[in-house]
């Protein structure tokens, strides 16, 4: 009788034992992720475009009448080499978990295209949203969203009376960002060059992974002084 007990004892202690292995592995493997999620390697660009400038010269036909305001590009995630992230999970772009987002995304985050709305924010989500850790689709677009109600380039920029038709000078539009709050580093303005003449292009702001505003890795293209900042 006691050599059963015995038995039956030392099992029980060897099923615990693995039990209690595959416990502490799998808890392990958990803060792994949450560690790789609260520390991914990667900062987060947020492009915004003037739509005039984006039709210069355009490639595509674009829409009629354009939008006479700054609106989104994108959001980026990029590697802290400064390289580019793109394409990272397989997902596939899915407008039915975004319906609540449609009417926002259709004033601020159009395209100039003539290629459409829908294929433009397919081509955000597959090549940059799914670079974004811990995001699914209505988190990408919704914070994507909200960053740029937060700084509103818009408004900062006729705060400053900085209003389009004409050349305007760099500096003002730098001046016009930091007034609102944000340091010289944490954003970059962006020109084009056509028929070398230089037009405003988009303002990029950088954030961290968990959207705050830090130092930007990347620098402006801007070459002159003045850019032309139109609406034709």
């Amino acid at each position: 009788m006691n050599v059963k007990i015995l038995a039956i004892s030392t099992t029980t202690v060897i099923i615990i034992t693995i039990l209690g292995g595959c416990i502490w592995y799998g808890n392990h493997r958990d803060d792994s992720i949450e560690k790789r999620h609260k520390n991914p390697n990667y900062y987060n660009v947020l492009s915004i475009n003037w739509p005039f400038t984006v039709c210069v010269n355009a490639t595509k036909s674009c829409i009629k009448p354009l939008p006479n305001r700054w609106t989104i590009h994108g959001l980026w995630p990029n590697g802290l080499d400064n390289s580019m992230l793109s394409n990272c999970r397989t997902e596939k772009f899915d407008s039915n978990q975004i319906q609540r987002l449609k009417p926002r995304m259709e004033e601020e985050w159009l395209s100039a295209k003539l290629t459409g709305n829908e294929q433009f924010w397919k081509h955000e989500w597959e090549k940059h949203g799914t670079c974004a850790t811990g995001y699914n689709q209505f988190n990408y677009f919704n914070r994507t969203l909200s960053l740029f109600e937060r700084y509103d380039i818009n408004r900062m920029l006729k705060n400053y009376g900085i209003n389009y038709g004409g050349l305007i000078k760099v500096a003002d539009v730098r001046r016009a960002i930091e007034a609102d709050g944000l340091q010289s580093d944490m954003f970059v303005i962006q020109c084009k060059n056509s028929y070398k003449q230089p037009y405003l292009f988009e303002i990029r702001l950088c954030f961290t992974a968990d959207l705050k505003p830090m130092q930007c890795q990347i620098k402006s293209n801007c070459k002159t002084p003045e850019v032309f900042y139109v609406m034709k």
